[in-house]
Parts: C-alpha cells; sequence; structure tokens
C-alpha cells in the first residue's frame, strides 16, 4: 500500500497509525508473522487436531464408563473414526472432524483466523477508500509503447 499510495498526503499519516494498530492485532500480527515466514523462509508446520460428531442418539454427552475411540483412513487418504460405547457395546463409524491449526495450542482453526483478518483488511481498505481521493483508485493507464 505504501508504494501505491505513496503520492496521496493523508496516506502517510493515516498509515502510520494504522501499522500501530495492527501490529498490536494479535490475529493480523499471527497471520503477519506466518505469510513473512511462508514467502520469505520456508514452509510454516500446522497442527491438526481431530476428534468426532457424537451420535444423535447421546445429544451432546455420552454417559459411560468404558468409551473406545479408534482411527482409520482409507486407502485414498479419508480419515475414518469409531466408537464403541460400553465393554460390550458395538463399534461404530462416526463423522469425523478436523481442524487445522497455527498453533498447537490454538483454539481457533486456521480457516476461522484468515477469515478474521481478512475481515479486519476489509475494513481497513474501507476506511483508506474514504480517506484518499477517488483518482488514487482508479486502475492507471497501460504504459505507452
Amino acid at each position: 500500500m505504501q508504494k501505491q499510495y505513496a503520492h496521496d498526503a493523508a496516506f502517510e499519516s493515516w498509515y502510520a497509525k494504522k501499522q500501530a494498530e495492527m501490529v498490536a492485532d494479535p490475529t493480523l500480527k499471527m497471520l503477519h508473522a506466518s505469510r513473512t515466514n511462508i514467502v520469505h523462509r520456508e514452509p510454516i508446520d500446522l497442527f491438526f487436531y481431530r476428534d468426532f460428531e457424537f451420535p444423535a442418539r447421546f445429544g451432546q454427552c455420552i454417559e459411560t464408563k468404558h468409551l473406545e475411540v479408534s482411527y482409520d483412513q482409507t486407502p485414498d487418504g479419508e480419515a475414518k473414526t469409531r466408537i464403541k460405547v460400553d465393554a460390550d457395546g458395538v463399534a461404530e463409524e462416526v463423522a469425523t472432524r478436523i481442524s487445522w491449526r497455527f498453533f498447537e495450542e490454538d483454539k481457533v482453526d486456521v480457516v476461522q483466523h484468515c477469515y478474521l483478518g481478512l475481515q479486519k483488511l476489509d475494513s481497513i481498505l474501507k476506511e483508506l477508500e474514504s480517506l484518499c481521493s477517488p483518482a488514487a483508485f482508479s486502475p492507471s493507464p497501460p504504459p505507452s509503447t
């Protein structure tokens, strides 16, 4: 943005404040650090969290003293989860839920972090549009040959 709007006087003071706000925002700070690592260094490691959906008959809670959970994978890579409730119960397949995380202890998945970050950046760009002259957002004519 700095290169694109350098000619607009209002941009310079606005952008300095926005940079400070973005550095202080945990989501934007984390996304920026991840982008920097990917672009300038190496791919980042992601962690995945895997659990399952309770069968409808249990509601949101399975009350038992014996629960077996097994994870498997089909030859084409599809994750499968089976549970067995009670020692004499029958194992049944349940829906597997997988979410990707930036950090092992992170409670928010990658998609949600990215969505929140994009919302924040969209808000910042809308604020910039209201501050700068309309000409700053007009496409530049192609270079003459």
